[in-house]
């Protein structure tokens, strides 16, 4: 294990550095990589560049395009548009997946100035309250939203209802169109998308891990890559029992557990201390 955990270090460098509140920093670990996508750059008419850090992102927003996926990917690049998403997902067999924006930059997609500069857009193709979406689209926009949330440690929940008038109230989370708040009326939306044939309760379970396989086995040797609080529950509240730094060896004790929109093990590590903690801010021991 030490050896695994010198390589470890060597590779991770300053990235993996930095300290976190509910378990890890935003620079968070490398577990979750990017799918394969094209780029596909939307004109710089159609949206605000910028240099948002991950810290500045607590949202991520799901549309229907209400037409077809090039169609939209056209619609993106044309200057007289005045709309983008950070993503568009195909709904076909091979649901494929193009980014036509970085995503420090700010996306015209929300309809509220606030959410656009707190947020990343996703466009799926189809017809709201129309289209049957594909097992793939389901799976592609998930595997996006969870390399996504590894970055910018956006937290794998969907509030409930119209979501707060400020954006920085709560924890973030991923919100449909729908939930997206009027900015004169912020207890009411005009939209309807991702509508009544988007299916949360499998999209969620796919973006939250459960049925996209788990990281790690009982048994398995881990190691921390950042600074992560270790819990006596599984859950955020105060019950922190200590911090481990980065670089921390332990073994899969037993999990995981879904709670607060992160996926917890309980992991016992060769510093003495056993708890839960979440899975994202650490890596197989076995690089």
């Amino acid at each position: 294990m030490v050896q695994s955990r010198r390589r470890f270090l060597k590779l991770a460098g300053s990235t993996a550095a930095t300290g976190a509140l509910i378990g890890a920093s935003n620079s968070a670990s490398a577990y979750s990589s990017q799918p394969n996508m094209r780029w596909e750059p939307a004109d710089p008419s159609n949206y605000t560049e910028a240099s948002r850090s991950p810290s500045e992102m607590r949202w991520i927003i799901i549309h229907v395009t209400e037409g077809s996926y090039e169609g939209t990917i056209s619609w993106f690049k044309d200057p007289d548009a005045n709309v983008s998403t950070h993503y568009v997902i195909e709904n076909d067999s091979n649901a494929e997946i193009t980014k036509m924006l970085n995503r420090g930059d700010i996306g015209w997609h929300a309809g509220n100035g606030g959410y656009n500069d707190t947020s990343l857009g996703f466009e799926h193709e189809g017809y709201t309250d129309q289209t049957t979406f594909t097992d793939a689209l389901y799976r592609s926009s998930a595997k996006v939203v969870r390399y996504l949330a590894d970055k910018c440690n956006i937290p794998l929940t969907r509030p409930s209802g119209v979501a707060p008038c400020n954006p920085y109230d709560g924890i973030g989370g991923i919100i449909g169109h729908h939930q997206v708040p009027d900015p004169n009326d912020c207890g009411y939306n005009s939209h309807t998308d991702p509508g009544s044939t988007w299916d949360w309760g499998t999209y969620m379970n796919y973006v939250q891990g459960t049925t996209l396989g788990a990281r790690f086995s009982i048994g398995e040797g881990v190691v921390t890559t950042a600074s992560v609080n270790v819990r006596s529950e599984p859950a955020i509240g105060d019950n922190v029992v200590h911090t481990n730094p980065v670089g921390e060896v332990g073994y899969v004790q037993d999990g995981y557990v879904t709670e607060d929109g992160y996926t917890w093990w309980k992991i016992e590590y060769n510093n003495g201390v056993t708890g839960w903690s979440v899975d994202r801010f650490h890596a197989s021991d076995a690089i």
